[in-house]
């Protein structure tokens, strides 16, 4: 008498009947993610109940490994079976007996019920589903991520202050101090964005301290607060086009011009591109530029909008095209971790849709020099090393909740060798890589279940990942805007990231240290 229940497929989260791959065979369904209970008779000895993590591990603990006689099917004889599922408690009972009573941390709460049937002449009959309402005192969604040690080596730790809203800036910008001693992020005063303050503390979150005025942060990136040298940091302001750099050490604010993109720690120069505030350029905006922000001078140098752009680019039939005037934009600039180059995107997209025409990433030296096309990128592309971008290459008729490993992540080399798939059918949305290129960090939203979000971790070499932390979306993030963006320390040793589960986004440190990727257990 064998059954599972809050079945997803990981690849394809809303149809679990799209995979071709299985075909009946007991082993195809192991990466499948659900609770599984395989009730022993006829020449099935055992009793066992099993959660299959969706990586083709189903453990078996000792408890739940039964093999008594009065825990077998006897023939000819009705069997009454009711399965419970409510916050983090899954039971399996029959005839009024609890066989298997579960505690999950990371509870499934969403999923497909089926039966599985081999050599079996089994009947069911008056099979219902009912909607349980909790009693007093039980959490019907438990926190789906807690802090402190996990199985595999790691630990998580919460970094800003309580339970106010916080957010570091993004994936590929580190909140470390460049000695890697303290650490800034943006707290909020109670909900995301809105107002709120830039904080530095040290690397562990204790002696927080506030070093901005009341600002407004985002939803996505805050205040893009990030470090310009061990003594100075800057942070910018929405929907203006400036930033404001602060001296820790005499506690001295000021004013450069463009909002921040992206600092060089080795050069001291930022990278910013407008943003068109309507409280500056009003409905018609002006054309897209890219822009070196001089720190020390705080001024602007424009390299170039899209109309100095079109006669180096390949695909400047399709930029040119009346359809599309004035729809292409510049974004995510980005220095080379030697701060000798660096690149940003330019992006045409059909308003109102995900879908996009031409989107490129450009380059250019520190100075703004040698403007030059690289090639056709993904999604939120980052440099690997100084030679390579990375970024998610979408493959046809991907969708994010539908098929999510319908993409690749690709390197793309900057000398013209062309593109290689560095992971093939990897999940995730904004990802980064470790220090040393072993290791791909990314988030995902929505998987496998709506309303919840994940930190997944790729090995490279082998394509394999695991789940680092799930949490849920946030009370106050209905549209799942707060994204995680993982981001490494300085040393590769551990990942920064925002999450949501305790019901706003704070900020997190997974203690990488002790972890190593260990071979997938099929047992």
């Amino acid at each position: 008498l064998n059954c599972f229940w809050m079945a997803i497929d990981p690849k394809y989260p809303t149809d679990i009947f799209k995979n071709t791959e299985r075909n009946g065979r007991f082993p195809n369904y192991d990466y499948l993610r659900l609770y599984y209970v395989g009730y022993g008779g006829h020449h099935n000895t055992q009793t066992r109940f099993r959660k299959y993590n969706g990586l083709g591990e189903r453990p078996l603990l000792p408890q739940h490994d039964l093999n008594r006689s009065e825990v077998m099917i006897t023939p000819n004889k009705t069997m009454k079976i009711q399965i419970v599922t409510l916050g983090n408690r899954t039971q399996y009972i029959r005839d009024g007996e609890v066989i298997f009573d579960f505690t999950d941390q990371e509870p499934y709460h969403h999923g497909w019920f089926g039966f599985r049937t081999v050599d079996n002449h089994m009947t069911v009959d008056n099979f219902k589903v009912t909607r349980l309402i909790p009693g007093e005192g039980v959490d019907p969604h438990p926190p789906l991520m807690h802090t402190g040690a996990y199985d595999e080596g790691y630990s998580i730790r919460q970094i800003s202050v309580g339970t106010a809203p916080a957010m570091h800036a993004y994936m590929d910008i580190c909140p470390e101090s460049p000695n890697g001693d303290l650490i800034t992020y943006f707290e909020f005063e109670d909900k995301i964005p809105g107002w709120g303050r830039v904080a530095v503390a040290n690397r562990d979150g204790s002696d927080v301290r506030y070093v901005s005025d009341r600002v407004r942060g985002g939803d996505h990136d805050a205040t893009r607060q990030q470090w310009i040298d061990d003594e100075h940091l800057i942070y910018g302001i929405e929907d203006e086009e400036w930033s404001v750099i602060v001296n820790l050490k005499d506690k001295t604010t000021r004013k450069v011009q463009g909002s921040i993109g992206m600092v060089s720690e080795i050069n001291g120069k930022g990278l910013t591109h407008n943003n068109f505030p309507p409280s500056k350029y009003g409905k018609n905006g002006r054309p897209s530029e890219v822009m070196i922000m001089n720190l020390e001078k705080g001024t602007l140098q424009v390299l170039l909008n899209q109309d100095e752009m079109i006669p180096m680019h390949p695909r400047r039939d399709i930029i040119t095209d009346p359809k599309w005037k004035g729809m292409g934009v510049f974004k995510h600039p980005k220095w080379s971790p030697d701060g000798k180059q660096f690149f940003w995107v330019y992006m045409l997209e059909i308003k109102g849709t995900d879908t996009k025409l031409v989107k490129s990433a450009l380059l250019a030296d520190q100075h703004g020099k040698n403007i030059r096309y690289v090639s056709e990128v993904g999604q939120h592309p980052m440099w690997s090393g100084n030679e390579n971008l990375v970024s998610y290459i979408r493959q046809e008729g991907f969708e994010h909740r539908d098929n999510p490993t319908a993409q690749d992540v690709t390197l793309h080399a900057l000398d013209g060798r062309g593109d290689h798939v560095l992971i093939p059918n990897a999940l995730g949305i904004l990802g980064s890589l470790s220090p040393d290129g072993k290791l791909f960090a990314s988030d995902i939203h929505d998987w496998p279940e709506k309303g919840r979000h994940a930190v997944i971790l790729y090995d490279v070499a082998s394509g394999n990942y695991r789940v680092l932390v799930h949490m849920r979306a946030g009370v106050d993030d209905p549209e799942n805007a707060m994204h995680p963006h993982p981001s490494w320390s300085r040393d590769g040793k551990g990942i920064y990231f925002n999450a949501s589960d305790a019901g706003a986004s704070r900020v997190y440190f997974a203690d990488l240290s002790g972890f190593t990727f260990r071979p997938i257990d099929r047992r």
